[in-house]
């Protein structure tokens, strides 16, 4: 038998995110989805930057769909690259965490260039709609 706890296991979990292994990162996070929900949340923010676009697609469901309030800045902070692989991923985010990320989408488009506002004030417009039609943002289709 082991002689870890399970504060150990959720430690060693932590730091296994940040392997070098795209597979070992992922398994790592997904277990630690059965422990501590903070450390889940953290983790699954620091995975926003990962390399590998499917772990980044993992991170911003994990983080949407728990309402996690600090994921709200990078997300948007992602939504003004027009390039960005994962952009309708980004966008179904953003709705899903809705009034959640209204103020700082409010902010974002007031400060960005005159080309880029057109993105944020895309989502800030799907988010009110939702909310007008009384649709909770957990309902919102995956591939919108």
């Amino acid at each position: 038998m082991s002689s870890r706890t399970g504060d150990d296991w959720l430690e060693l979990l932590a730091e296994l995110v940040g392997h070098a292994s795209p597979r070992v990162r992922l398994q790592a996070h997904r277990l630690l989805r059965a422990g501590d929900r903070g450390r889940y949340l953290s983790s699954a923010l620091g995975l926003l930057d990962d390399p590998d676009p499917n772990i980044q697609r993992t991170a911003i469901r994990a983080v949407s769909h728990a309402r996690y309030a600090p994921a709200v800045a990078p997300l948007i902070a992602r939504l003004a690259h027009e390039r960005d692989p994962l952009h309708r991923e980004l966008v179904a985010a953003l709705r899903r965490l809705g009034p959640l990320a209204e103020d700082a989408l409010v902010r974002a488009a007031r400060e960005a260039r005159p080309d880029r506002r057109r993105h944020f004030e895309a989502v800030l417009t799907a988010i009110a709609a939702n909310v007008a039609a009384g649709e909770p943002p957990e309902d919102l289709a995956e591939d919108d």
